[in-house]
């Protein structure tokens, strides 16, 4: 790639990283519409690929055949993405891995991002999504945060009609889901048995 496609690049993942930061946005900027999430997702692995190569962390994405289709306002939605991601990759130490995983359930989709990094304590997950609650047990190198990052993200998450879960295990990894309502029309009607 040329210096210049880099540049720009680098210019979109600074924006998407300025997106992350932004608290001050509105359920009534939303606009909702049909968004293909593949192509979405496959757009959130390429950044997730230029986020983790820093760390050396491996990336990988696994997606149904299926179109799917989601209603969502796609800025909005990848900011929550781009901070699951971002989450992932700070907790997740040298050489370590990260998935990206969407699974079709019904009439829901799950979107799954899988890290190997130093997992949660028990005690903090249902804590997590509250605002300003942070981990202290960070890696030393990653990046101070507002600890807003969750809280947003699961109201994000409602303002799509869905929710994020989490499970995790200490010094193996971490899930973030999210849980959206798929539209139908997606090559499958939802009302067929």
């Amino acid at each position: 790639a040329g210096s210049l496609e880099e540049t720009g690049r680098m210019f979109k993942i600074i924006e998407d990283l300025l997106l992350l930061t932004r608290v001050n946005y509105r359920s009534d900027d939303l606009h909702l519409q049909p968004l293909d999430l593949i192509q979405f997702v496959a757009v959130l692995f390429e950044k997730a690929k230029i986020l983790a190569a820093e760390k050396n962390i491996s990336v990988h994405i696994q997606v149904p055949e299926a179109a799917v289709l989601v209603n969502a306002d796609e800025q909005t939605l990848r900011r929550l993405f781009l901070n699951l991601i971002d989450n992932a990759i700070k907790y997740t130490p040298q050489d370590g891995r990260v998935d990206l995983i969407v699974r079709l359930e019904n009439d829901r989709v799950k979107i799954s991002i899988w890290d190997t990094g130093i997992g949660i304590d028990h005690k903090n997950l249902p804590r997590l999504f509250d605002k300003f609650f942070r981990i202290e047990d960070k890696l030393k190198d990653s990046a101070p945060s507002s600890g807003l990052g969750l809280s947003i993200a699961q109201s994000i998450a409602k303002l799509h009609q869905g929710e994020i879960m989490v499970s995790s295990q200490i010094g193996k990894g971490t899930v973030f889901t999210v849980d959206l309502p798929r539209m139908s029309g997606d090559g499958l009607s939802i009302l067929r048995d």
